[in-house]
């Protein structure tokens, strides 16, 4: 037996571990090595958290929630614009036989094009900013 009590074997008159004990040494070793690894990961979480305290949460929240607003605004102005840019709208003056409807229906996909790139682009800045802040 080992010092540990574990079965060694002598080589010449050498002592030297069972391939048991040199297993149990390594997962040991392992086992130690991701302890220390999630230990660093918890004081790392515990600094960010440290460092953002009540009131910076407050305001990183109500600026998030300002943007949802003003994104929900903008999109209402945009489509009430895209509304009243469309020749069939009931809110735009024109005249009879003003605009032929193959280019009525040029215009319509133009605006509705124009309408989902410039929403999708304020989105997205929309959406980086918040990510950016919170």
């Amino acid at each position: 037996m080992c010092r540990n009590g574990s079965p060694c074997h002598f080589i010449r008159g050498k002592q030297h571990a069972s391939i048991v004990e040199v297993f149990r040494i390594l997962i040991l070793e392992e086992v130690e090595m991701s302890t220390q690894y999630y230990l660093d990961l918890d004081e790392n979480v515990l600094d960010k958290l440290t460092k953002l305290t009540v009131p910076k949460l407050c305001i990183q929240l109500n600026t998030f929630q300002y943007f949802q607003k003003q994104v929900a605004l903008l999109e209402d102005g945009i489509r009430k614009s895209w509304e009243l840019a469309r020749p069939n709208s009931p809110n735009k003056r024109q005249e009879p036989g003003e605009i032929l409807e193959s280019d009525a229906l040029r215009h319509d996909e133009a605006v509705d094009e124009l309408f989902v790139t410039t929403f999708n682009i304020i989105r997205d800045t929309a959406n980086d900013i918040g990510r950016k802040i919170c």
